[in-house]
């Protein structure tokens, strides 16, 4: 019984939650508190955008339409690029009731934040000068590595700390370019680096390291 009640509560809240949510995105672009519009997290995506506009096709419910499968963060990152495309570029997602500018703004935003499932810190928001300036290693370590990377492939802050995983430490030029070719598929063509729960490399910072690839990787 106490299970069930739990249960009951835990329905509740989350119903209630969802309703303030649903009920702030009404209106084609108004109602959105300010800061879940321009730092979401995936709760605030999930709740006022995947909830009600995609898990009827795309839930163990809806059928799972399109072998797509979004109830969770896990399957929604793994799908990351496919949602960029149909929701942003194609703008066929959802087919039929169409997302306002507003809605639209949000899911932006929360991509352009590496698809984070947690809200960041203030510290953390995209970069304006990304894409400005000399595409060399500095820009590369400084501005995409060391935001989504150091936990795990950087050296430790103290000597007591463990080394970098698997020995990749993505400060070091000369082991970037020596392992150039995992980075490459493991960001490119897997795209499973970093992995959850950090937060995505965005289209804008795989742009920048896409060129600075074609360049021939330089200082």
């Amino acid at each position: 019984m106490k299970a069930i009640v739990a249960a009951l509560l835990l329905v509740t809240l989350f119903g209630c939650n969802y309703n303030n949510l649903k009920d702030e995105g009404k209106g084609g672009g108004g109602g959105f508190d300010e800061s879940k519009l321009q730092a979401p997290d995936f709760m605030t995506v999930q709740m006022a955008l995947i909830g009600p506009k995609c898990l009827s096709c795309h839930s163990n419910a809806g059928g799972n339409k399109g072998e797509s499968n979004l109830e969770n963060y896990k399957n929604v990152r793994s799908q990351l690029d496919k949602l960029v495309y149909r929701v942003l570029e194609a703008k066929n997602m959802p087919p039929k009731e169409k997302l306002s500018d507003r809605e639209l703004q949000l899911f932006r935003n929360w991509i352009d934040l590496g698809a984070p499932e947690k809200q960041i810190a203030d510290g953390e928001k995209p970069d304006p000068g990304l894409e400005q300036g000399p595409n060399n290693f500095a820009k590369v370590r400084d501005k995409i590595f060391a935001k989504k990377c150091a936990a795990c492939h950087f050296p430790p802050d103290s000597p007591d700390g463990p080394p970098p995983e698997k020995g990749l430490d993505l400060s070091s030029g000369t082991m970037v370019r020596e392992k150039a070719t995992v980075i490459f598929n493991r960001i490119f063509i897997t795209k499973d680096m970093p992995m959850a729960p950090y937060p995505a490399i965005t289209p804008r910072e795989r742009r920048v390291l896409l060129k600075w690839f074609e360049l021939g990787m330089p200082d």
